[in-house]
């Protein structure tokens, strides 16, 4: 007896899409996830004490820096 592969059988074929789209919706809501991220980071920047760059924009500092990585209360 041949085997059939999930794009001869219509139901597993439906059952393949069906996890397709469950995995790019997946993909997307964690896309979605990582831009709100990024968004709530750029309106809460956390406070500089030691700017590293000058005001025009060239590097005054270099090497291992501490640095802080989030705001008052993270």
């Amino acid at each position: 007896m041949a085997r059939r592969t999930p794009t001869q059988d219509p139901r597993l074929r439906d059952l393949l899409e069906r996890a397709t789209e469950a995995d790019l919706a997946e993909r997307l809501a964690a896309a979605r996830k990582f831009e709100l991220a990024a968004l709530w980071a750029e309106a809460h920047p956390a406070p500089v004490e030691d700017a590293v760059v000058d005001e025009l924009g060239d590097l005054v500092m270099f090497g291992d820096q501490p640095i802080t990585l989030a705001g008052e209360g993270a």
